[in-house]
C-alpha cells in the first residue's frame, strides 16, 4: 500500500523540483550564449562554454554568488524584476522568457502590445474560404482582415474609418448592421460580455480602455450590457442575416485560433441555406468584374486575392 506524502511535504518536493528545473534552464541558456552574441569582448582562450556566471550576473546587476545559487537550484526566490534582468542579460527570446517566469512561479512583466501585420498566408486562407464570409480579429475584436465573402455582405466596410473597424463598434452603431441583423441587440449583449471577459488582461492597454469609453458613450445598449458585468467566452454560434440582395439566411460562425499567435482568431460564417453561397459567389464575381473591366471569369483567375488589412496593436 502506497503511503501519501503530507501536503506540506508534497509542496516542498515540488518546490525543489521547480528550483532544479529553473537552475538547469539557466545553465543551459548561459552555456549556449557566446560572448559575441551578447556583445562581450574576449581575450585568449576560454575553458567555459558560453558565458561565465559572473558575466551574466554583471549584466543582470546582481551578485555572482546569488546567481550561482539560482543555477544550483537552491531555495531562493527571485523577484519578477530580477527574472526580467536575467532574461535581458541572456537575451532570451519571448518564449524563453515566458518559460523562465513559469519555472520561477511568476507572471511575466507586461510589455506594451506590439503592432502586427496579418501574414500573407492568413489572407490567402481567407481567400480560400470564399464565398463563405470570413475575417480575422484580435482579442479586442478589431476587424483586421476580411475576404470578399464578407465584403459582399458589407460592401461599405472599405470606407469605414480605421478606428471604427471593430466588430462591437459596428454592431452597436452601424445602421447597416441594424437593418441586416434582426438580433443585433442580443449580439451587442453577447459581444459586451466577451469584451468584459477579455478586460482582465487589458487593464494597462489604453486602446482597450478607450474603446470601452467610446462604446459606452455611443451606445445605450452597450452601456447597459457592460454594467451587468456578464462574462462570456468568444465561441462559435449562430447569426441570422436579412440581406437586401443576398436574402434571408442563417449562418453558423466558427471561431478558429491561429496557432502562430493565440491573440488572433479566424471567424468563418457557414450556411446551408439553399442558394446563398451561389449568390455570394455571384456578388464576388460582380465586384471583381467592376474593379478591373475584364471579363469576370478571366479577372478572377488572373488577380491575386484582394484583402482589406490594417495594422493595429493587439490586446
Amino acid at each position: 500500500m502506497r503511503r501519501e506524502l503530507p501536503e506540506d511535504a508534497k509542496g516542498e518536493v515540488m518546490s525543489r523540483i521547480a528550483s532544479r528545473e529553473l537552475g538547469e534552464f539557466l545553465r543551459d541558456r548561459r552555456e549556449n550564449r557566446s560572448p559575441q552574441q551578447v556583445g562581450i569582448a574576449t581575450r585568449g582562450r576560454r575553458r567555459t562554454p558560453g558565458l561565465r556566471r559572473e558575466e551574466v550576473a554583471n549584466r543582470a546587476g546582481m551578485s555572482t554568488t546569488w546567481y550561482t545559487w539560482l543555477e544550483q537550484g537552491r531555495p531562493v526566490r527571485p523577484s519578477r524584476q530580477v527574472l526580467d534582468s536575467i532574461a535581458r542579460a541572456l537575451e532570451l527570446s519571448p518564449i524563453e522568457t515566458a518559460h523562465l517566469f513559469k519555472l520561477a512561479g511568476e507572471q511575466p512583466l507586461i510589455s506594451p502590445p506590439s503592432p502586427l501585420e496579418v501574414p500573407p498566408a492568413h489572407n490567402q486562407l481567407l481567400h480560400q474560404l470564399e464565398p463563405s464570409p470570413s475575417y480575422i480579429v484580435n482579442r479586442r475584436l478589431d476587424l483586421l482582415s476580411w475576404n470578399r465573402g464578407l465584403a459582399a455582405l458589407l460592401p461599405h466596410l472599405n470606407v469605414v474609418p480605421p478606428e471604427n473597424l471593430n466588430i462591437v463598434w459596428l454592431m452597436c452603431t452601424d445602421p447597416a448592421f441594424h437593418r441586416m441583423i434582426p438580433s443585433w441587440r442580443n449580439e451587442v449583449a453577447r459581444l459586451a460580455a466577451i469584451l468584459r471577459s477579455e478586460s482582465a488582461e487589458a487593464t494597462d492597454d489604453p486602446e482597450f480602455q478607450q474603446l470601452i469609453v467610446r462604446l459606452e458613450s455611443a451606445s445605450t445598449e452597450f452601456r447597459r450590457a457592460w454594467e451587468t458585468r456578464r462574462l462570456e467566452t468568444f465561441r462559435s454560434g449562430v447569426l441570422t442575416w436579412r440581406h437586401p440582395q443576398i436574402g434571408l439566411f442563417t449562418a453558423q460562425y466558427v471561431r478558429l485560433h491561429i496557432a502562430d499567435d493565440l491573440r488572433l482568431s479566424v471567424v468563418v460564417q457557414l450556411t446551408h441555406t439553399a442558394g446563398i453561397l451561389d449568390r455570394l459567389a455571384d456578388s464576388i464575381a460582380s465586384m471583381a468584374g467592376a474593379a478591373g473591366g475584364r471579363p469576370e471569369g478571366e479577372r478572377q483567375r488572373a488577380q491575386s486575392p484582394p484583402s482589406m488589412v490594417r495594422t493595429v496593436p493587439l490586446v
